[in-house]
């Protein structure tokens, strides 16, 4: 008789994904909109932007996943040890870190203004 615990766990590790994507690009599209505008005059958005946009659609999706991750921990045997679980949150909190570091260094190019970097 097949393992149905693990079937339930592979579910919701699918599952978790796709909550991840929406939610990242839900929190990307704002800063694409920003700087699509931004530079609506120009030629649009630079390679640049497209790859910045990228990377914090990437971290996001992390963040967001992990966290599920976590919420789900007692489908996954791995993350109902503890030394795994404050693992799991210190890489969360890098991550958000990272994240809202990208964002307060690139606002200024974000927004539109000239000359940024």
């Amino acid at each position: 008789m097949p393992n149905s615990s693990a079937k339930r766990a592979t579910a919701s590790f699918g599952e978790s994904a796709k909550y991840a994507a929406m939610v990242s690009t839900l929190l990307i599209a704002p800063l694409a909109l920003l700087e699509f505008n931004a530079n609506a005059r120009g030629d649009g958005m630079s390679v640049d932007s497209i790859a910045m946009m990228g990377f914090l659609w990437a971290i996001g999706f992390g963040i967001i996943w992990l966290l599920s991750l976590i919420y789900n921990r007692s489908q996954f045997e791995i993350l109902s040890k503890s030394v795994v679980l404050v693992l799991f949150v210190f890489l969360v909190l890098a991550l958000a870190i990272v994240w809202a570091g990208v964002i307060v260094d690139q606002m200024p190019c974000i927004i539109g203004k000239p000359n940024c970097i």
